[in-house]
């Protein structure tokens, strides 16, 4: 096997509600009024312009992407990563949405993370072992709260 190939939307969508639009609303607008109160108008436009961006970005509908996983590396949508820029990997199947994440030579950098159709769990397993190693990881809580806030 030379390659392993799928298609998968960019990121977890999940619907909003009336409510959610609300509730960020709100929680900007007091956050926004305390930085007014504390004189601080620069990170009061800062959480406003943040805030607004995450409204917008929160309620698009992402596209699916082609993911490929090849004798050289990993693409993404077009976009080649080499393995040799990366530690090790995990495939995580448990969880609702399976996905493997990689993790970066890099100290700074984020990890990787792309969604995996679950019939395709062992194939990218078998695939992956012969490039990395394969070690348990798991997405930073920030990452985590994006996820269940909806974001």
């Amino acid at each position: 096997m030379d390659e392993l190939s799928w298609t998968t939307p960019e990121y977890i969508f999940r619907e909003k509600s009336v409510d959610w639009y609300w509730i960020v609303g709100i929680v900007t607008l007091c956050i926004v009024l305390l930085c007014i109160i504390f004189q601080n108008l620069i990170l009061a436009i800062l959480v406003f312009i943040s805030a607004f961006l995450l409204t917008m970005l929160g309620s698009r509908t992402p596209k699916n992407i082609t993911v490929t996983l090849n004798q050289r590396g990993i693409v993404i949508d077009g976009h080649e990563s080499a393995y040799k820029e990366y530690e090790s990997y995990w495939v995580e199947l448990q969880d609702p949405y399976p996905r493997i994440l990689f993790k970066p030579k890099k100290i700074i950098a984020t990890y990787t993370t792309v969604l995996l159709p679950r019939e395709k769990g062992v194939e990218a397993k078998k695939f992956l072992n012969r490039f990395l190693k394969e070690e348990l990881h798991q997405e930073s809580l920030l990452e985590k709260l994006f996820i269940y806030f909806g974001f």
